[in-house]
């Protein structure tokens, strides 16, 4: 009767453990829900976000291509407008030297004087 009394118990501890084994991995499951719940929300979110994010590059790579392109012909134009500020003040230059080297008479006609 001893072993049998021996054999229920070890039975019941046994039937004990496995059964926290099994509370154990219930809870661990569950964890992993939860945790694989919020990985896929976090996913879907970032691939919310991302998903046009090649488009989106692509198409500010043509928008600051078309403004470097842009930026260098306005480049030219403020070159070529330089040149001709410089050309225009040599030629006021030119022609306030030609102003003091040459003179303008003040009239073909001299005026006859008053006298008489």
């Amino acid at each position: 009767m001893r072993l049998v009394v021996l054999v229920v118990i070890f039975n019941v501890l046994l039937g004990v453990a496995c059964l926290w084994i099994a509370v154990r991995i219930w809870q661990f499951k569950r964890t992993l829900a939860i945790i694989s719940d919020r990985i896929l929300g976090a996913e879907r979110a970032v691939h919310h976000v991302l998903y046009p994010a090649p488009q989106t590059i692509r198409k500010a790579q043509t928008g600051t291509s078309r403004l470097r392109e842009y930026y260098a012909r306005l480049g030219i134009q403020f070159e070529r407008v330089q040149q001709i500020i410089s050309i225009l003040s040599l030629v006021q230059l030119f022609m306030r030297y030609g102003q003091i080297v040459m003179p303008r008479s003040r009239s073909s006609n001299p005026k006859p004087s008053k006298r008489a």
